[in-house]
């Protein structure tokens, strides 16, 4: 089947093209292909054209600008081919040509071309062969051979699927661990479809011994498909036996996915006594593929005698998603006792994403008693997390209220990220009523946040500047106001700028015209130089 990504040719082109080009590949597209195309697309058929047309200069030039231009297309791999040929078209010397081949093949291994590539380089290879260059001899065998170990590895599959006996011994003796990467790989896919022992051996086989780490993890994860008594054993024996990082936890994630219950203090083992983190925090998410209480209990001991944090919040967060028996206890007792402040956060944010009255409450509890701004503010986001009628009610009350800067900012941003999209009221009534100043200039702050494609709410902003007596939110008003560029602006920032009693207002305000730029306020600005008025100042 011809990917829809190579189907760019009409039919009469295809028949100049085929005519043209003795040794081009033999795919034929499919013309169905919807005619819309993006701009990588467009770019990369107009160099195809060329190609087609045999004009080799122009084409190779368009191949190179696309590459260039589009480093990350999806077309790439078809542009590299192309590239290749075209060299080969242009006289270039076999050898670079041969050489421009092998790195494709080397770097898109998976390409729907490679094969094309492969045939392509057998062929010069062969003539290198003739031209005196023996030492493609060896070449030319090695590609022989990869083409009939993939026709052998296909043949295999089908007498697999077909139930013959002796196509698994086959397979086996097939394997070999000088072959490349990819058939080996691709030998590990299809013994993990086999259901017999002996397939399962010759993975285990392949596990210990293959010289490829990527190609051992992927025998570990085919042995845990057989979900048996052995494969567990061989899985423990070669964690325990194994020096590479990777590959213990590779082995311990297959453990994981047999999902007995009868392993359970193995992983329990794995997780108090690893060194390596991300092994010991693998153990815990093997649990976590075992169902029952048995799990849910073993992470309740490893959450209470484990070293590390990264295990101990793995445990947790398998006791909290499993709900096995009433976890807001635990979850507020380590809130507000835990040692680690980092396990106390997350205590924190899993009672948030529990999603009732009682976690609320207990959140409230927690924010009363927090030691510090840190555990408050991770309070204030997990009640926002909470949701609801109630949790903005509360966020809305703790923000009017506050008197401290971190609990009352907090209690701003969480308040404006669930009051959507009706925050403008919400803030607008936070800036004028809250006591603290610090949370009045946070809702300040997010009330004219904007994006760069963004203008800020200009009548807003003069509402409140009109309004406002501190100096400090008039002069951060009088910025933001300069950021709308809008000539209703200048009305207000000109009487400002003559007029207000603090001078870094006055000034913020005169920043902000000429941030504006436009007529109107450069005849403002005009205005202030003519005509200075005298001003108190702080």
């Amino acid at each position: 089947m011809i990917s829809i990504k190579k189907a760019r040719l009409t039919f009469i082109a295809l028949a100049v093209f085929s005519a043209a080009l003795s040794a081009a590949p033999a795919q034929t597209p499919n013309i169905s292909e919807a005619t819309s195309q993006s701009a990588d697309s467009a770019r990369y058929n107009e160099a195809y054209s060329l190609v087609m047309a045999e004009k080799w200069a122009e084409a190779g030039k368009a191949l190179d600008a696309f590459l260039q231009a589009y480093p990350k297309s999806p077309w790439v791999d078809d542009a590299r081919f192309w590239r290749c040929y075209v060299m080969e078209k242009s006289g270039a010397p076999a050898e670079d040509v041969f050489r421009c081949y092998q790195q494709f093949v080397k770097s898109y291994s998976d390409s729907e071309w490679s094969d094309d590539a492969k045939s392509n380089m057998l062929r010069l290879a062969q003539q290198l062969a003739k031209s005196g260059k023996p030492e493609y001899e060896a070449l030319i065998r090695t590609i022989d051979r990869e083409s009939e170990d993939e026709v052998s590895l296909t043949a295999l599959r089908a007498l697999r699927d077909i139930g013959d006996k002796k196509a698994l011994q086959a397979l086996v003796d097939l394997y070999d661990p000088q072959a490349n990467a990819k058939f080996r790989s691709r030998i590990v896919s299809v013994l993990e479809d086999c259901e017999d022992p002996l397939a399962v051996r010759k993975l285990m086989d392949i596990a210990r011994t293959d010289p490829s780490v990527e190609i051992r993890a992927e025998a570990l994860s085919a042995i845990a498909g057989s979900h048996s008594a052995e494969a567990f054993t061989f899985l423990r024996d070669f964690y325990r036996a194994e020096n590479n990082a990777d590959l213990k936890r590779a082995a311990i994630e297959a453990a994981g996915d047999i999902g007995d219950p009868r392993n359970i203090p193995f992983f329990k083992q794995v997780a108090l006594n690893e060194t390596n983190e991300d092994i010991a925090r693998e153990a815990v998410s093997a649990l976590d593929e075992i169902k029952g209480l048995e799990a849910a209990e073993a992470a309740q001991d490893i959450l209470a005698k484990a070293k590390s944090f990264e295990v101990r919040e793995a445990a947790l967060e398998l006791i909290s998603e499993r709900k096995a028996g009433d976890v807001l206890p635990l979850l507020k007792s380590i809130a507000l006792k835990d040692e680690s402040m980092d396990l106390r956060r997350t205590a924190i944010h899993l009672i948030g994403e529990l999603k009732e009255k009682r976690a609320l409450d207990t959140l409230k509890e927690i924010l009363a008693a927090a030691p510090n701004e840190e555990i408050q503010g991770a309070a204030i986001e997990a009640i926002a997390e909470s949701g609801g009628g109630v949790a903005k009610a509360f966020l809305l009350a703790k923000a009017l209220e506050s008197e401290g800067e971190e609990p009352g900012r907090s209690a701003v941003q969480a308040l404006a990220d669930i009051a959507k999209p009706d925050n403008t009221a919400i803030l607008l009534e936070v800036f004028k009523k809250a006591k603290s100043r610090d949370v009045r200039l946070a809702a300040l702050e997010i009330l004219t946040d904007h994006d760069e494609d963004e203008i800020p709410p200009t009548k807003l902003l003069i509402q409140i500047f009109k309004e406002e007596k501190d100096p400090d939110l008039r002069q951060e008003i009088a910025r933001s106001l300069g950021e709308t560029k809008s000539d209703d602006a200048v009305p207000v920032l000109l009487d400002a700028a003559r007029n207000d009693a603090v001078l870094r207002v006055r000034t913020a305000a005169v920043s902000s015209l000429g941030k504006i730029g436009t007529p109107k306020a450069k005849a403002a600005l005009l205005e202030i130089l003519k005509k200075k008025e005298p001003g108190a100042e702080s």
